[in-house]
C-alpha cells in the first residue's frame, strides 16, 4: 500500500524548488513519515490485545516491521506498507468465502490466529460441523465436553478499523520536518 503524503507548506516547496537536487529533503521527509508509521503501529500493537483474550499475534507490529521505504522517485518519495490485509482494515468492506463454501471465523481463544487444519492438527482433533438456531460452527468434544471453535459464514463485512493510519496531519507534519532539517543544512553550508 502505497501512501500519498505531500508537503503542503508554500515556503517549504519553494525551497525545495531551489535545490538542485531534493532527494536528500525527499529522502528526509521520508524517513520522517517512515518512522511516524512505524511508531503508530509499534503502539497500536502494545495498546490493542486480542478481542478474544488468546495469545498475542502482534498483528500490528508485523504491519510496523513492513513499512518499506523511502525510495526517491524523481522529485518524490515514496513509502509503502506491504502488510496484506492492512487495506481490509483502513477501508473495511465484505469478504466472501472463494475457496471454500464458508469462512471459518474464531470464536474461541484456542482457534484465533489460526486456519481450520492447523488447528486441528495442533489441538489433536477433527472438528465437527453443527447448526444450531439456524447458524453452523465447527466444533469438537474435548475433556468429554462440546466446544465451539468457529462460526461459519459465507461473507463478512467489516467497519474500517479505528487509527488504521495516523493522521493526514501526523504525516504531512512529519515529512515537513523531515525535510526541513534538510533545507536547513543547506542553508548554513550556503551561508558558511
Amino acid at each position: 500500500m502505497r501512501l500519498n503524503v505531500k508537503i503542503k507548506d508554500k515556503p517549504i516547496l519553494a525551497l525545495l524548488e531551489q535545490l538542485e537536487d531534493p532527494q536528500a529533503a525527499l529522502m528526509s521527509a521520508g524517513n520522517g513519515v517512515k518512522s511516524v508509521l512505524q511508531d503508530h503501529y509499534f503502539e497500536k500493537n502494545a495498546n490493542e490485545p486480542n478481542k478474544l483474550g488468546a495469545n498475542r499475534s502482534n498483528w500490528w507490529a508485523d504491519v510496523a516491521r513492513s513499512v518499506r521505504g523511502p525510495i526517491a522517485e524523481g522529485r518524490k518519495v515514496r513509502v509503502e506498507i506491504t502488510k496484506e490485509g492492512l487495506r481490509q482494515k483502513i477501508k473495511g468492506g465484505t469478504i466472501r468465502a472463494k475457496r471454500h463454501k464458508h469462512l471459518a471465523i474464531p470464536i474461541h481463544p484456542d482457534a484465533y490466529g489460526l486456519f481450520v487444519r492447523p488447528f486441528e492438527r495442533e489441538m489433536g482433533v477433527e472438528l465437527q460441523y453443527v447448526e444450531f438456531n439456524g447458524s453452523k460452527f465447527f466444533g469438537a468434544e474435548i475433556g468429554g465436553k462440546f466446544t465451539l471453535f468457529y462460526y461459519l459464514t459465507e461473507q463478512v463485512t467489516q467497519d474500517p478499523w479505528p487509527q488504521s493510519l495516523p493522521t493526514e496531519d501526523e504525516l504531512n507534519a512529519a515529512a515537513k520536518e523531515g525535510a526541513i532539517e534538510v533545507l536547513l543544512s543547506a542553508l548554513q553550508e550556503a551561508t558558511t
